[in-house]
């Protein structure tokens, strides 16, 4: 699914483990619990969306948009950040 537009998608709760959406739209999307571990999301756009207490352990997300994205309670242990835009990231703790 690289690439894919899911901008706008609800996809609560969803188990997405291990998924390849690298340079995806994802803006605005609803992803709260979904499960997202080891997922590749490098250089996908995740601007404003809600990834509440989603599991994102070592998820790739480099290179990746986060502006204003809802990260309250995600677990991003092992995720790789490096040169992603966290800017006004909600929940966000580095």
């Amino acid at each position: 699914i690289v690439g894919a537009d899911l901008k706008n998608a609800r996809l609560n709760r969803a188990n997405m483990e291990g998924v390849d959406l690298g340079g995806s739209k994802m803006n605005n999307a609803a992803l709260v619990e979904t499960k997202l571990n080891g997922a590749n999301l490098r250089r996908t756009d995740l601007g404003n969306a809600d990834m509440s207490k989603a599991d994102l352990s070592n998820a790739n997300l480099s290179g990746s948009r986060l502006w204003e994205t809802n990260l309250s309670q995600a677990n991003l242990s092992g995720a790789d950040l490096t040169g992603s835009d966290l800017s006004q990231a909600i929940g966000y703790k580095p």
